[in-house]
């Protein structure tokens, strides 16, 4: 290797609600086990912590590597307690995501001269992600996204047009 940082996302792991009973793989558990407590004919019983935090404190030192990138939020900051992590990201998203945005364009119809303006933004953020995907592959980062459709691309300073 050249020295460049690899970045990968863990596995998915997902959060496990009260009185659920989950059939998941061993990778997808946000349980880690600290301690056996005992064991009888058929399980063993042992304390656990629960890892989901620790995987968003990972998602939250990607995204600060990535940052320096124009179209990559950026973290401002963090702020955890007994029962929640906060991440406070930065810009706003003063414009909401790309699936409103394509919504009220198919509302719009050719005579409205807002069309051409919505479309030069569609265009521009298309133009956005293809150069934002380029940058987080590049170098030997290894990324995986696996969430990428227009609810989660993020547009800022769009309006007034």
């Amino acid at each position: 290797m050249d020295g460049t940082p690899m970045l990968s996302i863990p596995v998915q792991k997902r959060r496990i609600l009260e009185g659920e009973d989950a059939a998941i793989k061993d990778a997808e558990s946000p349980y880690e086990a600290l301690d056996l407590l005992g064991f009888g004919g058929h399980a063993y019983v042992e304390k656990v912590v629960d890892d989901i935090r620790a995987m968003l404190c990972r998602e939250v030192d990607i995204i600060r590597a990535l940052a320096p990138h124009p179209h990559i939020i950026r973290v401002h900051a963090t702020c955890s307690t007994e029962t929640r992590l906060s991440i406070v990201l930065q810009p706003v998203a003063d414009s909401g995501d790309l699936a409103e945005f394509l919504k009220l364009y198919r509302c719009l119809t050719s005579y409205e001269p807002e069309k051409d303006a919505y479309r030069k933004i569609i265009q521009q953020a298309f133009g956005c992600l293809s150069h934002c995907l380029d940058y987080i592959h590049k170098e030997g980062r290894i990324v995986r996204h696996k969430d990428i459709k227009p609810s989660n691309i993020l547009i800022h300073r769009a309006w007034p047009f």
